[in-house]
């Protein structure tokens, strides 16, 4: 069944002409953790509506979460009458659409659903974002600066996970109601500073392939419970795959169609009658967008002179944007703010809308919590946000060219709604 109180929420909820801004008291991906917190615990201080579940009931021992990124809504709904494995989860349980947080990014997300807070209380938004300590643009989720690979955050910003990361974990909470949490993620990130922080409270197990990540968290599903269990693989190839080929492309809709036979494969057919009594959630943090690399605008191309209007940090350098070619965020100097926002409508005419970040702030575009000091720097003084089929960054030589055809960060439909199935296994 299609939960229609969903896409009619999302429909609603527009801004501007083209934009979908975040369903944080509703129908929004940084609730998802709340209602799994709410069925094993009893306990929540956030979570979607209950029609999200309709009649599969809410007594669960088992929240089965398979979180696969950029699956975005755009590549659900063309698959709803032709891909079997979609038609099952339809037909034998509930699919919601709900938006994605904003900034539209697994940074955002990702913090979000392992902290259970909105982006404006985690304070990560982006890959790349404004650091006050380090009064500068770094990566927090890979712990690197933005942009110079020999900066070193704890030599030269005195800089810990600690300052970076949210001290608040769910795992933790659910492990202090007797819930085992137990977390599927790739190798290569799986004991990283981030997880190693966000994930504390759970058990982590590394995983190579796509194919080894689903088995074995299908065999955690099987396992005999004795304690009431969250279970949580993150996938991440279709968001890769989107990134270089884009949305559309046949290279992402082969891997779409895999990880969904895969998911029948190993985890519907295989756990069916052997996982008690278990609930399945599958939802995506973001979509894609798609664009031509090639008609990337560039800001400081098409006005030389605003590296002049930008910030400038400890080392009297300019700070570069945070974000994306989808989302960036620009640390104007305050006597430039209103020239530089000028400039940038006059130049990005009918390609993108220029914001003041507090603007969207106050608007609830980061959450609804009271903001910080410190959120309120992150997000700098101006907003750009491109269109569908646009992007918008800036040049620092071949190095950085935006080389992938796909892109999220920003408000477009393509990029913020995405589906939430559930279903009881």
């Amino acid at each position: 069944m299609i939960n229609q109180n969903s896409v009619d929420a999302v429909a609603n909820s527009k801004f501007s002409k083209v934009f979908t801004k975040p369903l944080y008291g509703s129908y929004c991906f940084s609730n998802i953790i709340g209602t799994v917190e709410r069925i094993l615990t009893g306990e929540s201080t956030k979570k979607l509506p209950d029609d999200i579940l309709s009649k599969l009931g809410a007594d669960f021992d088992t929240v089965a979460l398979i979180f696969i990124d950029a699956l975005g809504w755009r590549f659900i709904e063309p698959r709803l009458e032709t891909n079997t494995v979609v038609k099952k989860l339809v037909s034998g349980g509930m699919l919601s659409k709900l938006t994605s947080v904003f900034p539209s990014t697994t940074s955002a997300a990702l913090t979000s659903m392992n902290s259970g807070m909105e982006p404006v209380e985690t304070e990560i938004i982006e890959y790349r974002q404004y650091n006050e300590k380090a009064n500068d643009v770094i990566m927090p989720i890979r712990f690197k600066h933005a942009y110079d690979s020999k900066v070193d955050l704890v030599r030269d910003f005195q800089l810990s996970p600690s300052d970076l990361y949210p001290r608040k974990s769910v795992f933790n909470f659910l492990a202090d109601h007797g819930v085992v949490s137990t977390i599927f993620l790739r190798d290569s990130y799986a004991k990283s500073e981030f997880n190693k922080s966000l994930a504390s409270g759970s058990e982590i197990y590394p995983y190579l392939t796509l194919i080894e990540g689903l088995y074995k968290f299908s065999e955690k599903v099987k396992s005999p419970k004795k304690e009431k269990k969250f279970i949580y693989l993150y996938l991440d190839l279709i968001d890769e795959i989107a990134h270089k080929y884009g949305a559309g492309s046949p290279e992402l809709d082969l891997e779409i169609d895999q990880t969904l036979k895969l998911i029948d494969e190993l985890i519907l057919t295989k756990t069916q009658d052997k996982a008690g009594r278990t609930l399945l959630l599958i939802t995506a943090d973001h979509g894609q967008d798609v664009f031509d690399p090639e008609e990337t605008i560039y800001i400081n191309k098409v006005i030389p002179e605003f590296e002049s209007y930008l910030r400038k940090n400890s080392k009297g350098m300019p700070i570069l944007p945070g974000g994306s070619a989808k989302d960036v965020f620009l640390y104007v100097d305050p006597e430039q703010q209103e020239l530089a926002k000028a400039k940038l409508e006059e130049a990005l005419k009918d390609r993108a809308e220029v914001y003041k970040s507090n603007d969207l702030l106050e608007q609830g575009f980061f959450g609804v919590s009271k903001p910080s000091s410190a959120f309120r720097k992150v997000i700098g003084d101006l907003v750009v946000l491109p269109y569908n089929g646009q992007s918008v960054w800036w040049y620092q030589g071949d190095k950085y060219l935006k080389q992938s055809k796909g892109q999220h960060g920003g408000l477009s439909r393509n990029e913020m709604e995405i589906p939430l199935f559930a279903y009881v296994l």
